[in-house]
């Protein structure tokens, strides 16, 4: 839903999820009478890159363009229904930003090319190769004082987080607009540490905290991470490019899979200390940011973790072993977290009655 403030208009925003590759804008400025505005599907010219649409796309200011923008990731592929492995994906791979009012494409992102950056429109990169069905992500720094988006996050589900900088030049032409990644933290290995919610992003003075937690949404009691060594985690990355242009930055990279203490060369790990019950190391700063793996197994992030004053909150479940003589279908443990992004300080606790937390933290 977006509401124009200087035109009292209202548009509403209907994307499908397993629905189908589409999307629907109404305007409902008279709730009684609401009118068809456009639809968008992967038939299109343009849009074959649409996946299933699950998210629900962001609405912003953009500089250069007058109307403002929806900004969505490009969908889910099936394909990664397969728990055993991390399938190809074969749509869904990219990001789309959208005249919110006309449904007209401004710019778009997806696989092709050559590396890991990349500018221009349409920007193509060589291993923007999994669907994104997460929200992105969107910063304001408000570098220029006029209120426009200057950046976006987006994670897919290969263990990969992108950086869009929509103002490197400061001109905010679309041709302008470019790509690089941030981090590569599925593993080396299938299936890969996924990601199906989108990062937060907490600004700093030396570096912006960008925040994400892992975990394969679509296979909730999954729980035994034997079965498939997946270790879920939860990232605080460093991105040390605070300003308009992040194309000079080194992806953090995680290429372990199935160890729960398995060390990582460009993050610290943070533990939980067995007699102390406290978080060790503290987190001073060092490398490119720290993990937290999830203690269970079978443990996965379930809704979008919230970074708020120097805290981001998520919650996971932990399924529960299916009872071979019984019919009960256990919801497992829901859990919520308290971490400190600058210092690595872990807390939790469980909910009475288990299952999904519902609230987004």
């Amino acid at each position: 839903m977006y509401r124009d403030a200087a035109s009292g208009k209202v548009y509403m925003y209907l994307t499908a999820r397993r629905g189908g590759r589409l999307m629907y804008a109404l305007d409902v400025t008279d709730p009684k009478a609401p009118k068809f505005l456009w639809k968008r599907s992967n038939t299109d010219t343009g849009f074959s890159e649409l996946g299933q649409t699950w998210s629900a796309p962001a609405v912003g200011k953009v500089k250069g363009h007058s109307n403002p923008v929806l900004i969505f990731g490009a969908g889910y592929d099936p394909n990664q229904d397969d728990e055993a492995t991390t399938a190809a994906d074969t749509m869904g791979r990219g990001i789309f930003v959208l005249d919110a009012v006309t449904g007209a494409k401004v710019w778009e992102a997806g696989p092709g090319g050559n590396g890991d950056t990349c500018k221009g429109n349409p920007c193509h990169l060589e291993n923007m190769k999994h669907a994104i069905p997460a929200e992105i992500a969107i910063l304001n720094r408000d570098f220029d004082l006029e209120g426009y988006v200057d950046r976006l996050y987006a994670a897919d589900t290969g263990g990969n987080v992108w950086r869009v900088d929509l103002e490197p030049d400061g001109t905010g032409a679309v041709s302008t607009w470019q790509v690089s990644k941030l981090a590569a933290l599925g593993g080396s290995t299938t299936p890969r540490r996924k990601f199906f919610y989108p990062p937060d992003v907490a600004p700093g003075k030396d570096y912006d905290a960008v925040v994400m937690i892992s975990g394969d949404r679509e296979h909730p009691t999954v729980h035994d991470d034997a079965t498939f060594g997946v270790q879920n985690r939860f990232y605080m990355i460093k991105d040390q490019f605070p300003g308009k242009d992040g194309s000079q930055g080194v992806p953090a990279v995680d290429n372990t899979d199935t160890a729960r203490d398995d060390d990582v060369a460009d993050l610290v790990r943070i533990t939980i200390d067995a007699t102390t019950a406290k978080s060790s190391p503290t987190y001073s700063g060092t490398l490119k940011g720290f993990f937290y793996t999830l203690p269970s197994d079978g443990e996965k992030g379930v809704n979008a973790p919230t970074a708020f004053g120097s805290t981001v909150y998520f919650g996971t479940n932990q399924p529960k072993a299916p009872d071979t003589y019984t019919c009960e279908a256990g919801l497992g443990t829901a859990r919520s977290y308290h971490i400190n992004y600058f210092t690595g300080d872990v807390k939790s606790f469980d909910f009475v009655g288990g299952g999904l937390p519902r609230r987004r933290w």
